[in-house]
């Protein structure tokens, strides 16, 4: 399987517009297989947990609820499984909407389970692309590198993580 992502901006709907209750509940939820997925590897999961956060606007968005893609992972041009969506992707200094086909995964774990691949093992075009993200000390790093390293559009992606894990004490799970 071939991952390719350069995330579709679900969050810009305003991830800070659901009750504290509805964000909680979306976090514990997913913490427990994002634990599960990472435990033999040095991926902080304060950030992933952070990041399907953010990407599924707290499991609010249509990708998220209908597709259990989490991430805003796009499909990749031989993926069987996918669907066409809008999405906002930052370009040129502006945020343009584009209709992107996004990779349709069977569960939330398994959405997860292909993030921590990707993570692990890059992308298609380069196998070290995140390799500064597994090498992190700590969330801030992390959410950096992997802003650095292409992951999002969004120039604030890194702050965005940070400020969600701060937010929810998330680094109790690292």
């Amino acid at each position: 399987m071939s991952l390719s992502i350069l995330t579709g901006c679900a969050y810009l709907n305003d991830y800070t517009n659901h009750s504290a209750q509805v964000k909680q509940d979306f976090i514990d939820r997913i913490a427990k297989d994002v634990v599960e997925v990472n435990q033999n590897t040095t991926i902080l999961n304060s950030f992933v947990i952070a990041q399907a956060a953010l990407e599924s606007n707290y499991g609010r968005s249509e990708l998220a609820q209908n597709y259990h893609n989490l991430f805003g992972v796009k499909a990749g041009s031989q993926s069987q499984n996918k669907v066409t969506l809008p999405t906002q992707e930052y370009v040129n200094g502006e945020f343009k909407t584009y209709n992107l086909d996004f990779q349709v995964y069977d569960s939330d774990k398994t959405a997860i389970q292909a993030h921590q691949k990707l993570l692990l093992y890059g992308t298609t075009w380069n196998s070290k692309q995140y390799e500064s993200v597994l090498k992190s000390k700590n969330y801030k790093e992390a959410s950096l590198a992997l802003q650095k390293s292409g992951y999002a559009t969004d120039p604030e992606y890194a702050d965005k993580i940070v400020s969600i894990i701060e937010a929810y004490d998330l680094y109790n799970y690292d």
